[in-house]
């Protein structure tokens, strides 16, 4: 839902313009840096390396968080702003806008509320925006655009939200990706030139030099690999369950051992970008461990014979807490029953970062997308809770108790080491 108040009166489209016109050069930078280092790794792949494969992985997972970004960014403030002024807006529209049902039979915006998906916000917030300038509308998003549009969505998905390990790598959407990396960009700059001319105003057009992707590389699809039977496998092998635990962990680590690299060596004409991709990467990784941690204790709970508590999601709990609880949850199942401290500097620092993602998916105002060394500052304090409460929590299993829920034949090794550092 939206949280904030919008501008508010006639001046709310101008206002949007505003805003758009300041934010969107820096999103593009980030945006355009990410297409142009995937470019750069798909022409060097080479297939049978398995580094090189996480490296490429990596980066189309930045490539599509800053294509998401510049998404999500338009489509809340151009929404935002027909909120605040209160044009002729069809109510199947307003509905979608205000997330809330909406009873066709009667054309009325209903109270109770409802999610509709980014691409159906989208589609409403260009198109009641153009309406509210007193602009011609664009021509309908057609269906195949749509479709990839929709792919790379679940995709990202997916890999914010991952229960399985292949969820972490969206190669297998690399082709619809190809298809929407500059057509959204396009439709941002002719959708605000002309909302811009509906308004009379001048609006200068951010260029957009973007790469084109190539067409897709010979990567190979992990949905191919990890099929039910490996399912079987791993939930009833102690050593592959502990192995599984630990490549989804490493996996995790990879991304965030490549921003916070990108993070120390930029340049300081690059420190923004930086900073905001590890803000998001962040997230990601503590949403991962979340959705990992949660979909593998009810996963052994359904086909094991022993008893497993999972506990069930609370009304508006953060994610950092939602993480505390599973975590402590997956210890007391699988490991040491290792306790996870949810206090002190860097857990709030760690609710901080969420605060910060969610700035740059909302953005008010011009500085809500420029990040600075204050803000890596409280990151790396987040990272830290992480490090010490929710890794140890995760990673320190117990062979006996794994065996005794998923098999009986143990392992070597039953611990996976896990050290992350990053910029001062």
């Amino acid at each position: 839902m939206i949280t904030y108040n919008p501008p508010q009166g006639p001046r709310a489209p101008k206002t949007a313009l505003d805003l758009l016109n300041a934010v969107i050069p820096l999103l593009k930078q980030d945006y355009s840096g990410d297409l142009e280092d995937l470019v750069v790794n798909i022409r060097d792949f080479v297939p049978d390396s398995p580094r090189h494969l996480e490296t490429v992985t990596a980066h189309l997972k930045f490539a599509i968080q800053s294509f998401f970004a510049l998404v999500e960014a338009t489509t809340n403030a151009l929404a935002s702003s027909v909120l605040g002024s209160s044009p002729r807006v069809p109510n199947s529209d307003l509905a979608v806008l205000q997330e809330r049902e909406y009873d066709e039979e009667s054309d009325r915006c209903l109270d109770s509320p409802r999610h509709y998906s980014l691409l159906t916000r989208s589609q409403a917030a260009f198109r009641s925006f153009l309406s509210a300038c007193h602009a011609p509308p664009r021509p309908n998003w057609d269906p195949e655009t749509l479709e990839h549009f929709a792919t790379l969505a679940l995709a990202r998905k997916r890999f914010t939200h991952p229960k399985r390990l292949e969820h972490l790598s969206p190669v297998w959407a690399y082709e619809s990706f190809r298809q929407v990396a500059r057509w959204f960009p396009e439709e941002v700059v002719m959708a605000l030139a002309g909302a811009a001319r509906g308004l009379g105003l001048t609006l200068s057009p951010v260029p957009l030099n973007l790469n084109e992707l190539p067409p897709g590389a010979a990567i190979q699809d992990p949905s191919t690999v990890f099929n039910k039977g490996f399912d079987n496998y791993i939930f009833s092998s102690p050593g592959a369950a502990i192995a599984y635990i630990d490549q989804f962990s490493q996996r995790l680590d990879f991304d965030l051992r490549m921003s916070l690299s990108f993070c120390s060596s930029a340049q300081e004409q690059q420190i923004g970008r930086a900073i905001r991709r590890v803000i998001r990467t962040i997230a990601i990784t503590t949403e991962g461990e979340l959705a990992f941690a949660s979909y593998f204790m009810r996963a052994v709970a359904h086909r094991g014979d022993g008893k497993i508590f999972v506990q069930q999601q609370v009304k508006g709990e953060s994610v950092p807490s939602r993480l505390a609880r599973a975590s402590s949850a997956f210890s007391t199942a699988f490991g040491s029953g290792f306790q996870p401290v949810a206090r002190g500097k860097s857990w709030e620092d760690l609710h901080n970062v969420f605060s910060l993602r969610d700035r740059l998916v909302h953005p008010r105002r011009p500085k809500d997308i420029e990040l600075d060394r204050s803000h890596l500052s409280i990151a790396m304090s987040g990272l830290h809770w992480l490090v010490e409460n929710s890794f140890p929590a995760l990673s320190n299993l117990d062979e006996q108790k794994i065996a005794n829920l998923v098999g009986s034949r143990l392992p070597s090794s039953t611990r996976s080491r896990r050290s992350i550092t990053g910029p001062e």
